[in-house]
């Protein structure tokens, strides 16, 4: 059997307390399972994108409506893929969130982590800098639960703000670093999101992620992002490191 991270360990905790199952018998089917799929691995996102395929007649993604169905009826195959980007990732993560904090400067950090994942990057930098406030913005599933549940375990200052039917492209709060990488390929209507995004951000706030055109696959359902771009070279000015941008 692998030998368990402390992420690893972390979702044992969480699915014991959510499932009112022993921690015990929780660990030891996790560790098999882990053992058999190997979540890192590009045999697991095959099987993941299979699956998708197999139960896209009644899962798929063609619609707004429909996407909320189908992430919910995904979160475990997501949330194992969203525990595989820690593996080996954590010094990656700090360095990350040391440079966004080296960009802010002085100010301190409100954080719009956009599309969140489970925020290895919002949360290092929350750690770093314990004056940060961190609004985690998702899809309402498991993911995000688990997101919540680990920020808490670490007593961070952050938010949740859950992506709903009734509210798919939720108003943001004030902030100056919103993180949207990888994300914006998933939204029916990226625009909106950005037009969020740009509403919400102080002048002088920092954009991180890439905005480049995606292949088709499952979820990419936006995968060209050409007027994003155009409305990000005439909102924002690029920065030297880590795909960033600053607000004009």
């Amino acid at each position: 059997m692998p030998e368990l991270t402390p992420i690893d360990e972390e979702l044992v905790a969480f699915l014991a307390e959510r499932r009112d199952v022993s921690a015990t018998t929780i660990r030891a089917n996790y560790a098999r399972v882990k053992s058999h799929f190997d979540f890192a691995s590009g045999d697991y996102r095959r099987l993941t994108l299979t699956i998708c395929d197999l139960f896209s007649p009644i899962y798929g993604d063609e619609t707004e409506k429909s996407l909320f169905a189908t992430h919910q009826f995904y979160e475990a195959l997501l949330l194992y893929r969203h525990i595989s980007y820690s593996y080996g990732n954590g010094a990656r993560c700090l360095e990350d969130a040391r440079a966004l904090l080296k960009l802010l400067g002085v100010r301190q950090p409100v954080v719009v982590d956009y599309g969140c994942g489970l925020g290895y990057v919002s949360m290092a930098m929350a750690q770093t800098h314990p004056e940060s406030k961190v609004y985690l913005v998702d899809m309402d599933s498991m993911v995000l639960d688990f997101a919540e549940y680990r920020f808490n375990r670490c007593g961070l200052n952050f938010e949740a703000i859950r992506v709903t039917q009734e509210d798919t492209y939720p108003q943001l709060p004030r902030h100056n670093l919103c993180i949207a990488v990888d994300v914006m390929e998933h939204l029916v209507q990226p625009m909106a999101a950005y037009r969020n995004i740009c509403k919400a951000m102080e002048p002088g706030g920092i954009l991180c992620g890439g905005f480049g055109n995606h292949g088709h696959q499952f979820f990419h359902v936006s995968p060209n992002l050409e007027e994003l771009r155009e409305a990000l070279a005439r909102d924002f000015r690029p920065m030297d490191k880590l795909s960033c941008y600053v607000k004009a």
